[in-house]
């Protein structure tokens, strides 16, 4: 009896570890320092004028925040999906506007190639 209630003891402390260490989801400075430095690289080859920039990392911020609220909401799964899509075509109709033709389609590039690369992080969670 006394085996049994251990078993399920450490079975719920198990649980309850494996749940707090997937909720936390907290990236370390090195991972922060390897995202801005990607970041930088990504526009460096857009070649914005320093107008272009301010305005890009304006829209950036601004949505950002919005992805954030989204992320940290109550909305079921498929709410927050369908909600960062909408936020997703409202950023790029802005970007669309500050960029010229040929910037704006190395952006969306990026952008794929970004989503590709969470998307297979994801996975391997």
């Amino acid at each position: 009896m006394k085996r049994i209630a251990k078993g399920i003891t450490l079975a719920v402390f198990m649980a309850f570890t494996i749940v707090g260490f997937a909720q936390q989801r907290e990236i370390s400075p090195e991972q922060k320092e390897a995202i801005k430095a990607q970041r930088e690289a990504d526009l460096a080859t857009l070649n914005m004028s320093d107008t272009q920039r301010k305005q890009f990392d304006e829209i950036s911020e601004r949505y950002m925040k919005q992805f954030k609220e989204i992320h940290r909401g109550s909305l079921a799964q498929e709410e927050k999906r369908a909600e960062a899509k909408r936020l997703t075509e409202a950023q790029n109709k802005e970007m669309k506007a500050v960029l010229n033709n040929d910037q704006y389609n190395k952006y969306l590039e990026l952008q794929k190639k970004r989503r590709k690369q969470m998307m297979r992080k994801r996975r391997a969670y």
